[in-house]
């Protein structure tokens, strides 16, 4: 049986393809550490939002970071700073100056760990092509450096989604719904002194009680096109984010 890859591993991995993506080949322009802004998913639990990042990231061809692993490289220092290292010094000035003044202006914690993992989500923007999935990415990215997605789900279907893909019983799965559920919103609201439901923290709203995972990837992946165009035509500078 094929062991998981270390966190280790994958983060060295994704530093690889985010140096062979700013390499230029010869006769071509340098290419530019971002491209284009990143999708922040934001979801309630039992969204089904693994498929759907996966989904997107594959019709986008991005890479998916979901909280748990941005969680995992925020808390190993070693792993934080490798990351921040991809990026030349501009772009770190310009992610320390963004992260000093939402700290200052949102109040937000200041916690050594929460800032390493505002870095880490800021650094992975900055190189762009990604679906970052949880840890409130939208309330920490600007407005214009991603498309901010919320999936949500009457309770009831979160739930049989759980059960469906875990085989665990109905009384498990409401349980641990409801619990991730309360958890999330404590981040936020501890964090961002935000209410993580509120639609206008998002661009899009996707219900995906109605919908199966091919048709939410396709809405999302319209709506980062058009989003693209709209700060494409806004700063035309935007073109090598």
């Amino acid at each position: 049986m094929t062991q998981p890859m270390s966190v280790e591993k994958l983060i060295e991995e994704q530093i690889s393809r985010w140096k062979a993506a700013s390499c230029a080949q010869p006769g071509e322009a340098p290419k530019p550490a971002g491209c284009w802004p990143v999708i922040a998913l934001s979801r309630l639990p039992g969204c089904n939002t693994s498929d759907i990042a996966a989904e997107t990231a594959k019709r986008l061809g991005f890479e998916v970071f979901d909280g748990k692993l941005m969680t995992l490289v925020a808390e190993d220092a070693g792993l934080s700073e490798n990351v921040v290292k991809t990026l030349d010094e501009k772009a770190v000035s310009v992610m320390d100056d963004w992260i000093k003044s939402i700290t200052k202006e949102r109040h937000l914690s200041s916690e050594g760990m929460f800032l390493r993992l505002l870095r880490i989500v800021t650094a992975i923007a900055s190189h762009g092509r990604a679906v970052l999935v949880g840890r409130a990415c939208s309330m920490i990215l600007p407005p214009d450096e991603c498309l901010r997605v919320l999936l949500i789900a009457p309770l009831e279907t979160r739930v049989s989604n759980v059960v469906r893909k875990t085989g665990c019983s109905y009384d498990e799965a409401r349980k641990s719904v409801i619990q991730k559920e309360s958890d999330r919103r404590a981040f936020v609201r501890k964090h961002f002194n935000a209410d993580m439901t509120d639609p206008l923290h998002y661009d899009v709203v996707i219900n995906t009680d109605k919908l199966d995972v091919a048709s939410a990837a396709g809405i999302i992946a319209a709506a980062w096109a058009e989003k693209k165009e709209l700060l494409l035509k806004k700063e035309p500078a935007a073109a090598g984010r």
